[in-house]
């Protein structure tokens, strides 16, 4: 009965452990080589655990980190303080590269002992390359703002000004517009004939 129930007991465990599909679930024993590799760990590193069982799972950190050290880094850090957290750039079986969050923790046994460690990663690659693009964006923008011969502003939602193009500062007579970053435009504005463009800002 003892043996159906620790039988049942270890598929309830894979089960849970492969259902993670949207994260790399890897553990490694004390040396980083790979005892177990879950479902989501074939699907964002493009590896199954037949190939990885035994290997060091150093395989998935880029050869800039392997070569500054960073997973013997983060297993140490595991070890004292209790976790370890990462975000930077990993590889997947076909060379190419992805950006993921990761946590590392010590495994231990029942008595404490020191088993190995788990490492759980998440890609984040999308929304990097969002953040990167709204970022490219925003930076155009404000080129384009500035270069123009208007007087353009753009206000938060409660009317102070975040930023005035250069032409807006000429027309304003505004030399530093630092002095000015923040103040509510109405009480700024005195009539002046240039024309305005405003935009406000979330």
């Amino acid at each position: 009965m003892t043996n159906q129930t620790e039988e049942l007991a270890e598929r309830r465990h894979r089960a849970i452990f492969d259902s993670a599909v949207d994260f790399a679930i890897v553990a490694t024993d004390i040396d980083g080589n790979v005892t177990d590799w879950n479902l989501g760990a074939e699907r964002i590193f493009g590896r199954s655990a037949a190939e990885m069982v035994g290997k060091p799972a150093d395989i998935f950190f880029t050869p800039d980190d392997r070569a500054q050290g960073r997973p013997s880094y983060e297993m140490r850090q595991s070890l004292e303080t209790g976790q370890a957290r990462d975000e930077h750039w990993h590889l997947r079986k076909d060379g190419s590269r992805f950006w993921a969050s990761g946590e590392m923790m010590p495994l231990r046994g029942e008595a404490g002992e020191h088993l190995g460690y788990l490492k759980i990663v998440r890609d984040h690659t999308q929304q990097r390359l969002d953040m990167e693009q709204q970022r490219a964006d925003a930076a155009f923008m404000r080129g384009v703002l500035a270069a123009s011969g208007d007087c353009i502003k753009v206000l938060d939602l409660a009317g102070h000004l975040l930023f005035m193009s250069e032409g807006g500062m000429k027309a304003m007579e505004v030399q530093d517009f630092e002095a000015i970053r923040g103040c509510p435009w109405p009480d700024f504005w005195h009539g002046q004939s240039k024309v305005v463009l405003s935009f406000t800002e979330s």
